[in-house]
Order: structure tokens, then sequence, then C-alpha cells
């Protein structure tokens, strides 16, 4: 008998000037997408609307939370920081809009 394999740890990023009205909507599903995927939520990160850094404070959660992989409600909640976080992480992407 083979021991099932631990659930990946993930950080789940949601930008609340992108999510506006529907950051519950985001935030339901981030959770699911990631119980569905085998991922393990380490925290979710909310981006406040007035933040200049918010590629910095994906890659600065990321690292504390020792995360291999980053979700995003859609990709407009990562867009800038894309390139950051495919270079050192997975990122992967809960489409909200068929939910």
């Amino acid at each position: 008998m083979t021991a099932a394999e631990p659930l990946r740890a993930a950080l789940a990023v949601i930008r609340r000037d992108i999510s506006g009205s529907r950051l519950g909507a985001d935030r339901r599903a981030v959770e699911r997408y990631a119980a569905t995927a085998g991922l393990e939520l380490a925290r979710i990160l909310e981006i406040p609307v007035t933040a200049l850094d918010a590629t910095r404070r994906i890659l600065v959660g990321a690292r504390e939370a020792d995360v291999e992989v980053i979700v995003a409600p859609t990709l407009a909640h990562v867009d800038r920081a894309r390139r950051e976080i495919t270079a050192h992480r997975e990122l992967r992407v809960a489409d909200t809009e068929a939910v």
C-alpha cells in the first residue's frame, strides 16, 4: 500500500481592484479550485486597491508561505506579475466566469 501524495502548497492572489463586488465569489472560486486540484491553500493574499507594488507583494507572499503554486481567480489578477511568477513558481488560474 502506498501513501497518498501530500497536497502541494499554494498561495491564492486576489486583487481587490479587479474583483470589486465579486470579491466573495473570487475567494470561493480559488478555494474551490484548490480543493479540486489537490492544492492546500496556505493563504489567500488580498491585494488592496491602492497597492502600487502588487508584483512585489505576490512574490514576497509566495516566499513567506513557502509555496510552489500561485492561484488567481483570473489571469488579470496576476497579469503584471506573470513573468516573475512563472520564472520561479507554477501559476494556475481558476476561471470564475465558468462558475
